[in-house]
């Protein structure tokens, strides 16, 4: 399936000219394909840790600057699970 940048731009709501920069920097690492006017991704780029990183990283830009982010202890009065499980055993 492949889409032409102008779709890729109203669909993500940013201007038409950052999504020509953009799939050009991709194509030049060798995630998306260019065939006619269509740009799509390239499925043999990809990989289960390519996709984890890309994963995590929208996750990571998703939740910038909520509570944990804006606090680098948030943890600190959690539990020690594994401290928990040695006992345990």
């Amino acid at each position: 399936m492949g889409f032409r940048p102008s779709e890729l731009a109203t669909e993500l709501e940013v201007p038409r000219g950052s999504v020509g920069t953009t799939l050009r920097r991709l194509e030049q690492r060798g995630f998306v394909r260019y065939k006619g006017e269509y740009w799509a991704i390239n499925i043999e780029a990809y990989d289960v840790h390519t996709a984890s990183e890309i994963g995590l990283q929208t996750v990571a830009e998703q939740f910038e600057g909520d509570h944990y982010d804006r606090n680098d202890d948030w943890d600190a009065g959690l539990p020690d699970i594994d401290a928990e499980r040695a006992t345990d055993e």
